[in-house]
This record gives structure tokens, sequence and C-alpha cells, in this order.
């Protein structure tokens, strides 16, 4: 909270609004999308559907 209230005081815009939080999040959620890519296969429910 203190912590907070300074970056407010201070004037600096918040992390995620920031072209760095910007790309961090954009690299996060690459990630995210890759690893759920790689490993859908384990969460497929009708694997032996004929469908």
């Amino acid at each position: 909270m203190a912590a907070h209230s300074a970056q407010q005081a201070a004037g600096d815009p918040l992390a995620p609004f920031t072209a760095a939080g910007q790309g961090v999040s954009a690299a996060v959620a690459a990630l995210a999308a890759g690893l759920l890519f790689l490993i859908r296969d384990r969460f497929d429910l009708f694997q032996g559907s004929p469908a």
C-alpha cells in the first residue's frame, strides 16, 4: 500500500501500462499459449471418439 501511494505521488505510471509492462504481458501470454498448445492432448477427454 505504501509503495502504491509513493508511486502515485511520484507521478510514474503503473507498471502494466508502460511499454515494458506490455512487453512482459505479451511474453507471458505467448508462453502460456505455447505451453497449452504443446500439452493439449493431455486434456483431450474425447480422444477415442469416432468424430
